[in-house]
């Protein structure tokens, strides 16, 4: 029920979000997985449309939004659900930090000037056993 209900939210927002006429695209490079976690993972990932890190693990991405003249557009980033996972912009311009504090799903908000644009789905998962 949980799961309907969030990606019942997601949709909403990515309906919200598709009228949003200057938002055209989220492009994702850089990405360094476990700049401090616990074990490296290879399944951690950042992309336009999801997040997928392991528990106790941090993931560095490079996130860039473009409006529909491919100039690059302000961005803020908020987790749904700061309990399971944490989002944080750093030092580096355009330069974000996902760290997975439990297991769970939520979902990552991309806003820019106040509206949201997008919207990554985040799951994080149990650390593998040794």
């Amino acid at each position: 029920m949980k799961r309907l209900a969030s990606l019942l939210l997601t949709a909403a927002v990515a309906a919200l979000a598709a009228g949003c006429d200057s938002y055209q695209r989220t492009d994702v490079t850089a990405v360094v997985s476990s700049i401090q976690g616990t074990s490296f993972s290879s399944t951690d990932a950042v992309t336009p449309t999801s997040v997928r890190i392991t528990e106790g693990n941090i993931v560095k991405a490079h996130v860039v939004i473009y409006d529909d003249d491919d100039e690059p557009m302000p961005l803020t980033m908020r987790s749904t659900r700061p309990d399971i996972i944490e989002v944080a912009a750093v030092q580096s311009r355009d330069d974000y930090t996902f760290t997975g504090l439990q297991v769970g799903e939520a979902t990552i908000e991309l806003i820019s000037d106040g509206d949201v644009v997008n919207v990554l789905n985040a799951t994080v998962v149990a650390q593998p056993a040794p």
